[in-house]
């Protein structure tokens, strides 16, 4: 049965994308570059490519897929595409084969794009992808001259908060979930900060140090900390991972863990409860930092010079040297601990090792 309604659903889709090319055209790549200079405006603004087009338009998969368009033309350096982490030629575009099988919207004024798929949702590439791409648009014309901000949908406090020192506010935001595609009196596109090609996962590695600073000049707040006493306690933190919606890199004996850590006054966070300056503030301010692998231990982003960094990494992704990368670039004390793992890549943390790292740091 379930077989049966997979394919009946998948048929649906099928004919619902033939109806719309039907009505809309099939779209084709532009590769003479001089078509474009008709159709739009390529800009290289600090070794970044920013796109201005006249009537543009965009569409999502929200997934792996970002079109930008003019007429039925796909813009192939403006757009986005990928799968399992490889950057794909823009033939493998979504709308090359698909089209565009959604009612189109209509915007008014200057709308810049910061969509790129899935990434909007998740904290470490909210900070490091879609963030970075408001500073490379504000080298090119004020924020204040942008009318809509086409975006993932707007559903944690991390994305309101960070926004809102943008000055962004919701009758602005264009919900990339509702409005799939549409077209703006001028569209306005920037590269990818960091992944225009190749493995997501080398990339990663080599985090560019520009957007680094960049988040620790933008976001950490030095004149104004609310509270130091509060502060004190947070000297030794532990990130626990149970608000994670996936199902691994967990701890399964946290509890042990976490009964050692008391002896050296560790304060546990689970950081979704915790406001994003805040997060800014108490990763600036602690000493250490225990974590395993995953969006939380971008906070390390904020931490200052010298702070200790001990994370817990799946052998899985060992080859995963993003928090490495920060670490160096703001010279922290960093550690990683490769350990075993189920097929869930959960796993027992090794407590003798980390005790190990802490007894040299704590001396």
């Amino acid at each position: 049965m379930k077989k049966i309604k997979k394919n009946l659903s998948n048929l649906f889709k099928h004919i619902v994308r033939k109806i719309f090319i039907l009505f809309n055209g099939k779209i084709i790549t532009l590769d003479n570059k001089s078509i474009f200079l008709d159709m739009g405006i390529k800009k290289k603004i600090n070794n970044f490519f920013f796109y201005e087009i006249n009537n543009g338009k965009v569409f999502t998969d929200n997934v792996q897929n970002v079109a930008i368009l003019k007429n039925n033309y796909l813009i192939k350096d403006a757009s986005y595409q990928q799968h399992l982490g490889h950057y794909l030629s823009s033939k493998k575009n979504f709308v090359i084969k698909n089209g565009t099988p959604k009612f189109l919207k209509h915007y008014r004024g200057n709308t810049l794009s910061l969509v790129q798929g899935a990434s909007g949702e998740n904290y470490f590439h909210w900070l490091f992808d879609i963030l970075p791409k408001l500073k490379i648009a504000s080298e090119n014309m004020p924020l204040k001259d942008i009318d809509y901000y086409y975006l993932p949908e707007i559903k944690y406090n991390f994305q309101k908060q960070t926004l809102n020192k943008f000055k962004i506010v919701e009758t602005q935001i264009i919900n990339s979930n509702q409005r799939r595609y549409i077209r703006s009196k001028k569209l306005m596109v920037p590269e990818h900060p960091w992944f225009t090609g190749g493995y997501l996962q080398e990339k990663y590695n080599k985090m560019p140090r520009w957007i680094i600073q960049w988040l620790r000049v933008k976001f950490i707040q030095k004149d104004k900390i609310k509270n130091k006493n509060r502060l004190k306690k947070y000297e030794y933190i532990y990130i626990d991972r149970k608000d994670s919606s996936f199902n691994r890199s967990h701890i399964l004996n946290a509890p042990d863990l976490l009964n050692t850590l008391k002896k050296y006054n560790f304060k546990k966070l689970i950081l979704s409860d915790i406001k994003f300056d805040e997060q800014v503030e108490i990763f600036n301010k602690c000493k250490i930092v225990i974590g395993a692998i995953g969006a939380g231990l971008a906070n390390i982003v904020f931490c200052k010079k010298n702070t200790t960094i001990i994370e817990l990494c799946p052998k899985k992704y060992e080859n995963a040297k993003v928090y490495g990368r920060i670490a160096s670039v703001n010279k922290l004390d960093y550690h990683k601990i490769v350990v075993k793992h189920d097929k869930y890549t959960n796993f027992n943390a090794p407590i003798s090792d980390i005790l190990a790292i802490l007894k040299k740091t704590t001396k």
